[in-house]
C-alpha cells in the first residue's frame, strides 16, 4: 500500500469581525468583546488501495498547512504505515 494523495482542508468557524456586520461598522458598542473565530486544519491521506485516513492538526493551522504542502511530495509513494 502506498500514499496516493495528501489533501488539506482549512476551516474557519466563528463570527466575522464587527465591521462585517454593518457597512459602516456600527454594529454593537465598542465596549463589547469582538466576536472571535477559530481555524482548524484537517488532513486527508488516500492510498492506492482506497484506504483513507483523516486527521486534525492543531497549533497554527495555516503554518501546518504550508508544512503539509511542502512535505506531501516527499510522502506520496511511501508506505503509510511508516
Amino acid at each position: 500500500m502506498k500514499i496516493r494523495e495528501i489533501r488539506t482542508y482549512l476551516m474557519q468557524v466563528g463570527a466575522p469581525p464587527l465591521s462585517a456586520w454593518a457597512a459602516d461598522g456600527s454594529f454593537g458598542s465598542h465596549e463589547e468583546a469582538a466576536p472571535s473565530s477559530r481555524n482548524w486544519l484537517f488532513v486527508r491521506v488516500v492510498t492506492d488501495q482506497g484506504v483513507t485516513g483523516i486527521g486534525e492538526c492543531s497549533g497554527w493551522p495555516r503554518v501546518v498547512e504550508t508544512a503539509v504542502a511542502d512535505l506531501a511530495p516527499l510522502l506520496i509513494g511511501e508506505d503509510p504505515a511508516h
